[in-house]
């Protein structure tokens, strides 16, 4: 008898535009300067909950978001807290720029490229989400 096996695809969970930034400010001024820069209303929600196996704790991560009117959905999570790093291996970044895409259809490049003449922003860099091993952080 011939085994079936089965695969599921995860691609449609980390199906969005991730970039990281690299700022020294505080995240509502972050915030403040990347809803200027790309015309947005990202507001402050609850933090981001992730638990830490290694530590055995909830840590929570400033998170910030807009739903646009297109379905396009906007959200900065922040890097770090003082307990923990939410992506270990992206340690030098400060925060993280999430967009799933609705109607509308972004280039990323040009976002970096926004991010990055922002007065607040050291340094954005587009990432592939794939590639990261702490990728399941990222999903709420």
């Amino acid at each position: 008898m011939a085994k079936t096996v089965l695969r599921l695809d995860d691609s449609d969970k980390f199906d969005f535009i991730l970039i990281g930034i690299v700022c020294f400010h505080n995240d509502y001024r972050i915030c403040r300067e990347i809803n200027i820069s790309l015309d947005i209303k990202m507001v402050r929600m609850n933090d981001f909950d992730v638990f830490n196996n290694k530590r055995m704790e909830t840590q929570g991560f400033a998170f910030f978001q807009y739903l646009s009117k297109e379905f396009d959905e906007f959200c900065l999570v922040a890097n770090k807290n003082p307990k923990g790093i939410l992506i270990p291996e992206q340690k030098q970044m400060d925060y993280f720029l999430m967009i799933r895409q609705g109607q509308h259809q972004y280039d990323s490049d040009e976002l970096v490229h926004q991010l990055k003449n922002t007065n607040t922003v050291l340094g954005a860099y587009k990432l592939d989400v794939t590639q990261l091993k702490s990728k399941e952080n990222l999903v709420f």
